[in-house]
This record gives structure tokens, C-alpha cells and sequence, in this order.
């Protein structure tokens, strides 16, 4: 029987172990030290790929694939002191990027303001500026807010109109985001295994479309695989050279778990955690990733850490370290804005949110000891990222609802609580499964979904309320303003 429902029985604190640990702290301290930057590899890197005339003919899923598996073969790779989770987002220990096909021609255009402006600037040398500002043209008439109108003039208006953001704006429409991918899946089976299951779906089907796919998966996980390799080979070169003994002991460790995951499912707690933090930043290179959540980390992670616990491979605290670097980890990457997006975004918040405890798919209490555990991190860490939502309901045990209000006492206001009745009932009534809805997770700022299965792109567009009151009871002008911006007169229901 687990340990916290012997303590929820009887109603008892959870004993929590010390605080984080001296490498965490070091960590993150490492972390908030660095000045924020801007890194142009990504853009870079996705515009060669797509300048290569050999690449122009290929269905947009392969290019897509293959853009991104060049990524991952071409950017910087880089193990920093203390590190156990390793992986880096950029070339820089916090910077962001901008991605040119997507919402990136602001940021791209302002670049040359971007270390001196007043809100959040990021450093970029001036080489490097000249050198982003330089791959605008070739986009101009390749990115979705071209591709999705007909012709440039019209793309063109809509960009304008998304720039001042007047009237409404399309949200997403600068990439997917806004999802919790199945971390799971690739925690426990590996890319290898992806691409096994895609095989065997391949020689079941002669549809076009459906092999296209299949053809671009099996590339991704490719470049997703060869991306942990690159991290083994680093950790080993730094080994060779390392005179620390402990030290260079960690990079073997390191060097042995990159070379397994995220290619082949994982053994361990340490490389669940390791292959989870991978397959995170690789979904950055593909997509506007600041909205992409890691999730029920709690739960798909737990069988790993008691199965270790159990044959005596890790204690409590190790767990707890290994979580609490992939948390600092979170802290390295910042969302590349131009300044209107820094203004209406308030700063440079990422939304990677990672939810804790909550129901089973049956409807019992899935609680556990990882969810004390992140809890702890939450209140100890009160770092930028990643946001901590808890899942409250009926049989919550009392040790942990305890817990989550004595942190929430403290600053930051933080972990976020969610109503699981309330919200798995809305859930179901727009659609959802009710397994599916009692796994939900929180994404972004509040919004519940279903991890790995939906997009459920519930903040694709926002619109401008008091603008239109204002329209209504002003005959379709801004107060102030001669101009209409409804042609036909405005009229109050009846």
C-alpha cells in the first residue's frame, strides 16, 4: 500500500525530505545570473534547409520533418557545469528564437531594437543581427500569414492588422503550442518504437496521404534519436578530459543514458526523466513551443521512481534532484517577441506548465509520492518556470490539500488549484471520454485538455470587448474618432 495513503488515513503531514538540493540551488542560480539573449541558430538553420532548391518539391510533412531532424543535427550542443539533466534550447544559457515561417518577421524586422528596448531586451550581437534581419525577404512570401490568403497584399493586410491588434487577433496563428504532448509514450517506448509502430502501420495501407505521414514520423523520431546521440557523444568528450573523478563519473552516467534515450524507451527513473526533457526541447525546434507542456509528470514518471525505489537504484532525494534540475532546465528557454507581442504577453513568461495529482482514468485518487515531491520543488524553487497546477477533488488526501494551501500562504500565490468534479463534468458534456477527461491536464494559462490526444487550441483567437461596446453605442466609431470601423448602422437588440 502506498506510504501517503497511510498517511492521508490518518490524516497525518507528509514528511518531507530536505530541501533542494546544494546542486539545484547552484543551478539555479546559474540560470538567473545569465543575461536574457537572443539566439539565431533555429531561424538560421530552418532558412538553409529551405533555400536548398533540392528541398523545394518535397510534401510539406517530409520538409517539415527533415527541417527539423536538421535542426537538431546542426545547433549548438552544450553540457553545463552541475548538470544531471542535460539539454539546451539554444546556443545560450536563456535566450529564445523566432521561427521566420511562422510569427517570427516582427521579432526578425525589430532586431536591430531588441538590446536596447525598454520592456525585457535581449542581447544579440550585432553580427548576429545583421544576419537574422537578412533572411526576411526570402520569407516574406513564405510564412502563414502570406501562405494563408490569396497573394501577398492580403497577407500583408492581415499582418498589419494582427500588429496593432485593434479589433481582434488571431493567436495562434504563429504556430500549434497551446498542447501536452504524449510524453508518456515516448518515455516508455522510445522513438525506436515510434518508428516500429509506423512501419507496421506502413505495410497495412497504400493511401498516399497516410504514407507521407508515416514517412515524416519515422524521420522526426530520427532526428529526435540522433539528438540524444549528439548529448552521449558530448558527455563522453567531456569525460575524457575531466579531472574530477566525481565529476567525470556524472558525464559517463550522462553519456550512458543519452546514448539509450529518447532513442529506446527508458530503464530508469534518471533516464525517464532525461528522455521526457529531450523530446521537450525537440518540440521547440519544430514549433512555436513557449505554450507546450510537460504535464502529468507525476504520473507517467511515478512507476519509474518506485520501481528504482523498490530494487534500491534511487532515494527520495536523488528523485527529487533529478526533477529538480529538469525544473531549472525549463528556465533556460524565453519567447523571442517583437515588442508588441513582449507588451500584450506581459514579459517573457513561457506557460510550460506541469500538472500535479488529480484522478486515475477509473476515478480514484492518483496522489503518489512524485506529486509531494513537485510540490516541494514548487515551493522551494518559486522560479519563472514551470508553472505548478495541482488537480483538487473529493478524495484528494489531506496531507497534500495541506500542503497545497500552506504553499499557496506563501509568495508567488502558486501552485494554481484546479476543481476536478467541475471541471472532468465540463469536459465530457463538449465531447470528451470521461477516461480522457480524468486525465486531464492544465495547458498555458488555465485551459484543460487531454494530454497527447487534442489540440484543443482553446486560445486560437482573442477579440477586443470594449472595443465593441464602444461601436455599439457610438454608430461604429471609437469614442473620439471620426472614422467608422462598421460600415451599417449598429442597432440595440430589442
Amino acid at each position: 500500500m502506498n506510504a501517503l495513503v497511510k498517511l492521508a488515513d490518518r490524516e497525518m503531514a507528509v514528511e518531507t525530505s530536505m530541501e533542494v538540493s546544494n546542486r539545484v540551488e547552484r543551478l539555479k542560480k546559474a540560470v538567473q545570473a545569465e543575461t536574457n539573449g537572443a539566439c539565431i541558430e533555429r531561424p538560421m538553420l530552418w532558412t538553409k534547409y529551405h533555400r536548398n532548391k533540392a528541398n523545394s518539391d518535397k510534401t510539406t510533412n517530409v520538409k517539415m520533418a527533415e527541417a527539423v531532424r536538421y535542426v537538431l543535427n546542426n545547433k549548438t550542443v552544450r553540457i553545463y557545469d552541475d548538470e544531471l539533466i542535460v539539454g539546451n534550447f539554444t546556443s545560450k544559457r536563456v535566450a529564445g528564437f523566432c521561427y521566420p515561417e511562422l510569427s517570427g518577421l516582427e521579432p526578425m524586422s525589430q532586431v536591430f531594437n531588441m538590446p536596447s528596448r525598454k520592456v525585457n531586451p535581449l542581447e544579440i550581437s550585432l553580427k548576429d543581427r545583421f544576419k537574422l534581419f537578412s533572411q526576411i525577404p526570402f520569407w516574406l512570401n513564405k510564412n502563414t500569414s502570406t501562405l494563408a490568403f490569396d497573394g501577398m497584399k492580403e497577407g500583408m493586410r492581415f499582418a498589419k492588422e494582427q500588429s496593432e491588434a485593434l479589433q481582434y487577433q488571431i493567436y495562434e496563428a504563429g504556430g500549434i503550442s497551446h498542447i501536452a504532448p504524449n510524453y508518456e509514450k515516448i518515455v516508455n517506448v522510445g522513438a525506436q518504437g515510434i518508428i516500429e509502430e509506423v512501419e507496421a502501420l506502413e505495410s497495412e495501407t497504400d493511401d498516399s496521404e497516410k504514407l507521407d505521414f508515416y514517412k515524416a514520423v519515422k524521420i522526426s523520431m530520427k532526428g529526435m534519436a540522433e539528438f540524444g546521440d549528439r548529448y552521449a557523444a558530448e558527455a563522453s568528450k567531456m569525460a575524457s578530459v575531466e579531472t574530477d573523478p566525481v565529476r567525470k563519473q556524472e558525464l559517463l552516467e550522462i553519456a550512458s543514458i543519452c546514448a539509450r534515450v529518447p532513442r529506446f524507451g527508458a530503464t530508469s527513473f534518471y533516464e525517464a526523466v532525461q528522455s521526457m526533457t529531450l523530446a521537450h526541447i525537440c518540440i521547440f525546434m519544430e514549433t512555436f513551443g513557449e505554450t507546450t507542456c510537460p504535464g502529468r509528470i507525476d504520473q507517467f514518471l511515478n512507476p519509474f521512481y518506485e520501481k528504482d525505489v523498490a530494487a534500491g537504484n534511487i532515494s527520495r532525494e536523488r528523485a527529487k534532484e533529478i526533477l529538480g534540475a529538469f525544473c531549472v532546465k525549463l528556465c533556460e528557454t524565453i519567447p523571442m517577441h517583437g515588442e508588441l507581442g513582449t507588451s500584450t504577453l506581459g514579459g517573457l513568461t513561457s506557460w510550460e506548465v506541469v500538472t500535479i495529482g488529480g484522478q486515475d482514468k477509473d476515478g480514484n485518487d492518483a496522489t503518489n509520492e512524485l506529486s509531494f515531491v513537485l510540490l516541494e520543488l514548487a515551493d522551494e524553487l518559486r522560479m519563472r518556470q514551470p508553472n505548478f497546477h495541482v488537480r483538487i477533488h473529493k478524495n484528494t488526501p489531506k496531507a497534500f490539500y495541506d500542503e497545497v494551501i500552506r504553499i499557496n500562504f506563501g509568495p508567488g500565490s502558486a501552485p494554481a488549484m484546479y476543481n476536478d468534479e467541475t471541471i472532468i463534468e465540463s469536459m465530457t458534456d463538449i465531447g470528451y471520454s470521461l477516461e480522457d477527461a480524468r486525465n486531464y491536464v492544465a495547458i498555458g494559462c488555465v485551459e484543460p485538455t487531454a494530454p497527447g490526444k487534442t489540440l484543443a487550441s482553446t486560445d486560437a483567437a482573442m477579440y477586443n470587448m470594449p472595443l465593441a461596446i464602444e461601436l455599439l453605442l457610438n454608430e461604429g466609431r471609437q469614442f473620439g474618432s471620426k472614422s467608422k470601423l462598421v460600415l451599417k448602422p449598429l442597432q440595440c437588440p430589442k
